[in-house]
């Protein structure tokens, strides 16, 4: 592990953790966090990847939803999935507006 690995992690746990443990999000320590329905037959999923190389001191969020039955086919583990695993999922920057849309308002 790098210091700047270091310190994206350690933000993920001060900064972001609480936000989503609060949500009943569960955090695997590696990045991810996962919150099942009361059925417990999907698991929605939320992943923080850093930048590399040229993208370094940025980062993407990977969503990503997945049923028990797309996991049995799958030969995934539902508590255990990531979102490349998932038929449903994309990155937060293709289902949000562009970064310059978010902030034409703010002074």
């Amino acid at each position: 592990m790098t210091a700047r690995s270091d310190t994206f992690d350690q933000c993920l746990i001060e900064i972001v953790s609480p936000k989503l443990i609060d949500i009943v999000f569960e955090f695997d320590k590696s990045r991810t966090y996962r919150r099942f329905t009361n059925e417990q037959t999907v698991v929605e999923i939320i992943n923080f990847q850093p930048g590399q190389r040229r993208l370094e001191g940025k980062f993407t969020v990977n969503l990503g939803v997945l049923s028990q039955e797309d996991a049995q086919l799958k030969g995934v583990e539902l508590g255990k999935a990531y979102p490349y695993s998932c038929q449903s999922q994309d990155r937060i920057g293709c289902v949000l507006p562009a970064s310059s849309e978010l902030l034409k308002d703010v002074p």
